[in-house]
């Protein structure tokens, strides 16, 4: 992340000429706790690119947690495949509340993680060896879902 521009992500002309995005998601995430940086990084990407990510504060129960997604406009669900098993709970128990909600979900996923979603949420491989591959489809799929404004 340190030294990277928001050029060095090949996003489509148009969300570049506009500046990027003006909007909120909720960033459920289930990773083992070595894992963290994954997430500040997706998080530190995501605002470069001028959306504001929500986290779950996951001490509160999951009331205060659905809250925070309320004025959110989509929900980017995060899973690597060592995830604590605590954490793998919460965030199905927010991808749910997020189906509630009707708010869209993507699923950014390790190969191998011991998670499962639904038809209706759009799935992009996640590649530790590579990030820049699943954030530059993970910000296409926000736009092209509409979410820009």
């Amino acid at each position: 992340m340190p030294g990277e521009s928001r050029q060095d992500l090949s996003l489509p002309l148009d969300i570049r000429a506009r500046g990027g995005f003006d909007m909120r998601v909720f960033l459920s995430h289930a990773v083992n706790p070595e894992d963290g940086p994954i997430v500040s990084r997706l998080r530190a990407v995501a605002s470069g690119y001028g959306i504001t990510v929500r986290l779950p504060d996951r001490k509160s129960p999951i009331t205060s947690r659905v809250r925070r997604m309320k004025d959110c406009r989509a929900v980017v669900a995060l899973a690597t495949r060592n995830a604590h098993p605590g954490a793998l709970k919460a965030l199905e128990k927010e991808i749910q509340a997020a189906a509630r909600q009707k708010l869209p979900v993507v699923a950014v996923v390790e190969q191998g993680a011991p998670v499962t979603f639904g038809p209706d949420v759009v799935r992009i491989p996640f590649d530790r060896r590579n990030p820049a591959q699943h954030e530059t489809q993970l910000l296409e799929q926000l736009g092209s879902l509409g979410i820009d404004s």
